[in-house]
């Protein structure tokens, strides 16, 4: 009986003494996530910071994968953590912190998924169980720290819905260079260009490639862009630098460059800027004058062939018959009537009979009736008579 009493008051002696340790021992490793911002611009870049903190300090690479997004882009914003220490519960912890930059593509909600971070890192052995070394012998640690799912909400504002491409950014600058200017080109020519875009707070690959219009007579050949992204102490610049040859096929007057760029300053709104315009005189005959030169031409051309086939052309019988009968040539119209009697094959009937009547029966039936379709070169048969007469 009195050792069920000792026992009865010793079990739970033991089993609080066991407990105070557990109860004392603070966590080895914390993970903490914030966003910067929870309702962004389309286009905004969002950033999402990881903070992880072991007690002890970091031994190895920390390892981790970016999910795919359908809706927006995720990048890092640096390929290196930033390493420091805080303090948690009175505890001192090693602590790396991670970037993600975030950029919606899309309007509406958005979803991040929860990331996995492998840390490896030394603890300081303290609070290890019975067995194990309690001294300040260190030892390794591995260990998945996973982070919080996250939601944004990214909107389009009403001045940027009608516009395609812009850039969301507090800061942009932008600039051109064009070759050494000549004050005539000539067919064959060759202009460089070479623009360079700088914006902060976003990734060069977020800024939209500019729009290069088709120009009638000049050949355009656009480089594949350049992009750069530096860092410093936080503050991100993008940079984007493209080359454009320009190469001169026709003579005339051309007007290049002009472009637009729209950016949105979430302080101040849209914003927007155009590229310098180069006006170029370009000697030579354009095809547009090449073209009214030839159609010129032809009309000329056809006007004097037709001229000059008038020309060769006889007078008809019946013009020369009227000048003989006004100049009163009366040999000459005689003749004239036997080669209209020649053509209706009616000449031996004429030679035949030196009729008066007779004559003005043939040239009735010869002369008269085809004459009806001219009408100004009609002549009557009376009238003949009384001039053979």
């Amino acid at each position: 009986m009195n050792k069920i009493i000792i026992l009865l008051l010793i079990v739970p002696q033991l089993l609080w003494a066991q407990s105070i340790p557990a109860e004392k021992q603070p966590q080895t490793t914390v993970i903490t996530t914030t966003v910067n911002e929870y309702h962004p611009v389309v286009g905004q870049k969002v950033t999402i910071s990881y903070l992880l903190a072991v007690k002890g300090y970091f031994n190895g690479a920390t390892r981790f994968q970016l999910p795919s997004l359908s809706k927006a882009r995720l990048a890092q914003t640096s390929r290196f953590a930033i390493n420091g220490s805080t303090i948690i519960d009175g505890e001192k912890y090693a602590t790396q912190l991670w970037q993600i930059d975030l950029y919606p593509e899309h309007s509406g909600l958005l979803e991040l998924p929860a990331l996995t971070f492998h840390v490896q890192y030394k603890g300081t052995g303290e609070y290890k169980g019975a067995g194990e070394n309690n001294g300040s012998e260190e030892d390794n640690n591995v260990s998945q720290l996973r982070s919080d799912s996250l939601a944004v909400f990214a909107y389009v504002p009403e001045p940027l819905k009608q516009i395609k491409k812009y850039i969301v950014s507090s800061d942009v600058q932008f600039v051109q260079r064009w070759s050494e200017p000549q004050v005539s080109y000539q067919v064959g020519d060759i202009i460089q260009r070479e623009i360079t875009i700088n914006a902060t707070d976003i990734k060069s690959i977020q800024i939209p490639a500019i729009n290069f219009p088709m120009v009638d007579g000049i050949q355009i050949n656009v480089q594949e862009p350049k992009l750069d992204d530096q860092s410093n102490r936080g503050e991100q610049t993008a940079s984007i630098k493209q080359t454009i040859t320009y190469v001169i096929k026709q003579p005339g007057y051309y007007q290049l460059g002009g472009e637009s760029l729209n950016w949105w300053h979430l302080g101040n709104g849209l914003q927007q800027g155009y590229f310098d315009t180069n006006t170029l005189k370009v000697s030579g005959i354009s095809t547009l004058q090449k073209q009214g030169f030839i159609i010129i031409s032809t009309v000329i051309l056809l006007l004097l062939f037709s001229y000059l086939k008038y020309r060769k052309m006889p007078p008809s019988l019946n013009s020369q018959l009227k000048k003989s009968l006004k100049n009163k040539q009366w040999t000459r119209f005689i003749a004239l009537l036997y080669q209209k009697a020649d053509l209706h094959a009616n000449l031996g009937l004429l030679q035949g009979n030196k009729n008066s009547e007779t004559v003005a029966q043939l040239f009735e039936a010869s002369y008269q009736a085809p004459a009806k379709t001219a009408g100004k070169d009609k002549l009557s048969a009376c009238k003949l008579k009384e001039l053979i007469k």
